[in-house]
Order: structure tokens, then sequence, then C-alpha cells
């Protein structure tokens, strides 16, 4: 089966189960990314998605670590709707002072396990 199919059958409580496991091909996983978050707009009763926002910051695992207003905040990637769009082979310049810590940090933690 494949992944949309699977995900689309899960109930809304399943759906957010699976959007705080870590998935196996992100263990370990710490990268600069560029990152698409859907958002969503309710005029009336309904809920549209047509408005994504675009974010960049470091992932760990399953979270993408970002900077907004001077505090290091975080979101979910496997969140429905939402995808990497870019990653980043090395750091890059708009890097923030917080998330080369956290990643310099996480990199020592995850390469001391192997």
């Amino acid at each position: 089966m494949n992944r949309g199919k699977k995900r689309r059958e899960l109930t809304p409580h399943e759906r957010m189960r699976w959007m705080y496991k870590v998935q196996s091909n992100q263990k370990g996983r710490v990268q600069f990314i560029t990152f698409l978050q859907r958002q969503e707009i309710s005029p009336q009763r309904f809920v549209k998605f047509s408005v994504y926002r675009e974010l960049t910051g470091l992932q760990i695992e399953n979270r993408l670590y970002y900077v907004k207003s001077g505090k290091l905040k975080y979101c979910y990637i496997n969140r429905m709707g939402c995808k990497v769009t870019y990653i980043y082979d090395t750091i890059p310049e708009w890097a923030e002072p917080e998330l080369l810590e956290l990643y310099k940090q996480k990199t020592a933690e995850f390469n001391g396990q192997k």
C-alpha cells in the first residue's frame, strides 16, 4: 500500500499520533532545510488550505526548529499537507546563533551514539 492511501485511511486521532512518530528514515537526522507549512483559513464554517508559508530552519528527526521574534520554536514535519522543499548540504549563511548551537549539540549527541 502506498503512503498516501495509508494516510487517508487513518482516523484523525491516528493521523495525529502518526505526526508525532519519528519515521525510520528520520532517525538521527540533523540538517538545515526549507519547508512549506500548510495554514488553515476558515472564513466561514468551511476550512480552506490554500495558503502555505515557507519556513527555513533546522530539522532534528521529525521536528523543524526555527527562530521567530528572537525565540526558538518548532513544528512537526510529518503533519499532513506539509513538505520539505530543499535540503542544504552545508550550514547556510542565514543560520541564527540559536540554531547553530542546537546543530552542534545534536550532531555531537547523535555521533556519540553510533
